[in-house]
């Protein structure tokens, strides 16, 4: 029997499932969109990573309003990964943005995804924080 370990619980599963968990970390009460991190993990796609975020990104091209902001190469817990951040309108709700910085990596055949989100007003109080929550991601 497998285990998956979280926070504050252990459940085993049996061989032949796997883990696809996902956890979601929420930032102080807003109004309207509360700050989130999202972490979730999946078998690693049968295409390349760069391919797979290409396809990703236009996917995301679909969202309205959506802009990228940027994209590129950086660390998660000191391995390569990839990112990109981008912006898109919330639906009925005229004006206002959501900005969205997420990072990929691999590891052991996983494909971790780590989506920081936030409002785009209130983006500028909460990017540090944001950062040290995904500084904070490591392996075990």
């Amino acid at each position: 029997m497998q285990k998956l370990r979280a926070n504050d619980f252990e459940v085993g599963f049996l061989e032949g499932w796997r883990d696809a968990s996902q956890i979601v970390l929420i930032g102080p009460e807003r109004p309207v969109f509360t700050p989130n991190v999202q972490i979730h993990r999946e078998p690693l796609p049968e295409e390349s990573l760069d391919e797979f975020f290409r396809e990703q990104r236009a996917e995301l091209g679909n969202l309205d309003g959506f802009r990228l902001l940027d994209h590129g190469d950086r660390l998660l817990s000191g391995q390569k990964a990839l990112f990109h951040a981008y912006s898109w309108e919330l639906p009925n709700q005229p004006g206002l943005r959501v900005r969205q910085l997420q990072v990929v990596a691999v590891r052991n055949g996983t494909l971790f995804t780590v989506t920081s989100s936030a409002l785009e007003s209130d983006w500028d109080q909460v990017e540090a924080s944001l950062e040290m929550t995904i500084a904070g991601f490591s392996w075990t």
